[in-house]
């Protein structure tokens, strides 16, 4: 698998070196405790703890957990460089960020009660300075600050006041849950690595045999999706070998790829809820591979030229073709070899590169929608074509 330069990552973003330095962690550390005087609050059995922090205070004690697709650690995908910057120009007009922003802290919590009521304790937390707090909900907030701070002169702001909320969970996979919740469930924030997290998630905390036998059949759909999609975009004779671009992996460093990993990822949607969902990963990859080296050598020149025909390597591409996969596959009787799936496919009228060609037959077809009506013109011709 090829390994990225993580730190290059950031290479694009308009992200200032003092913002790098704050989503990475600075390595250095000091050994003391740091004190603060917080509002202590539960939820759901769970301690939180509130207070105000400056921008210059977060930015030394806080970062981003970043996901690395090298060692695939971390969360969160990279920040956005408009919504950094339209939010930077939003706070320097006057803008308030009343909201708090949620910070985790892995380490043993030191709190000290000073007063309490029927609702609420107050007192002093003490922290670990060896150890950085995690942003799990506010990164771009904290960077767009960072931003008109360092870009745009606004040194006043680095005083600016930011609601905190201190959690403590106490490994890398509880954060990322409230992570997932918060940006999935919570509020509609666009993710490419929500399907990375399900899995892993599931890996790491479920007996996947009783996942199945519970018959929660659409979680372990999830999770398999994504093993097959990093096998297919690893294997080195997948014919989609390195076309897939995982998250946080920007395009320079993938020139080659044509979907990101989370498109290729719910477009196998359709194939799983048919196919047996207990049946080997690997064997699934073998077939999906044959399935497109069938459909390349039948239409050669769209597989080697991404760019003339690029209906076939896009979203249209494959949402259509893998929602006739399940078809193919009946047709097939179990025989899932390159050879019988180019006997299927070959009289298709769809199966001929200029298809597929810019500007051709499937020009301004887009979304769930067209993709389907696609895929029942393509079903139908092979249901009655192989009568």
């Amino acid at each position: 698998m090829k390994k990225f330069k993580y730190k290059e990552s950031y290479s694009g973003w308009g992200i200032s070196e003092g913002a790098k330095h704050h989503l990475r962690g600075n390595p250095r550390s000091r050994k003391k405790m740091r004190k603060y005087k917080v509002e202590k609050f539960r939820q759901s059995g769970k301690d939180f703890y509130n207070l105000i922090m400056t921008v210059k205070e977060l930015e030394n004690i806080a970062k981003v957990p970043l996901f690395d697709p090298n060692t695939e650690k971390g969360y969160q995908r990279l920040p956005s460089q408009t919504r950094i910057k339209n939010a930077a120009e939003y706070i320097t007009k006057g803008g308030v960020f009343p909201t708090s922003i949620l910070v985790n802290y892995r380490g043993k919590i030191n709190f000290e009660t000073e007063d309490s009521n029927d609702l609420q304790e107050w007192g002093t937390l003490r922290l670990d300075d060896n150890q950085k707090l995690n942003i799990v909900d506010g990164q771009h907030r904290e960077l767009s600050l960072l931003h008109a701070i360092k870009k745009m002169q606004r040194d006043d702001l680095r005083d600016f006041q930011i609601p905190v909320v201190i959690s403590n969970f106490q490994t890398e996979l509880e954060e990322m849950q409230n992570f997932r919740i918060i940006n999935r469930k919570q509020k509609s924030v666009p993710t490419d690595l929500t399907d990375r997290l399900i899995a892993k998630e599931l890996e790491e905390t479920t007996d996947l045999e009783q996942l199945m036998r519970a018959g929660r059949y659409k979680s372990y759909r999830k999770f398999k999706s994504v093993e097959i999609v990093k096998k297919l975009n690893e294997w080195e004779k997948s014919p989609w070998y390195q076309k897939i671009k995982q998250a946080n992996v920007t395009k320079n460093q993938a020139p080659d790829s044509t979907v990101n990993e989370r498109s290729m990822t719910q477009s196998l949607k359709s194939y799983l809820k048919v196919t047996d969902a207990t049946s080997n990963i690997d064997k699934n990859v073998e077939m999906i591979a044959n399935f497109w080296k069938a459909i390349h050598e039948l239409c050669p020149e769209a597989a080697k030229d991404e760019k003339k025909y690029p209906y076939m390597w896009n979203t249209t591409g494959i949402y259509t073709l893998h929602m006739i996969l399940p078809t193919v596959m009946e047709l097939a009787k179990g025989e899932y070899t390159k050879e019988k799936f180019k006997d299927i496919l070959q009289p298709l009228p769809q199966m001929k590169s200029e298809y597929w060609q810019k500007n051709g037959l499937l020009k301004g077809i887009g979304g769930l929608g067209g993709f389907n009506k696609i895929a029942n013109d393509i079903r139908a011709d092979l249901v009655f074509q192989n009568q």
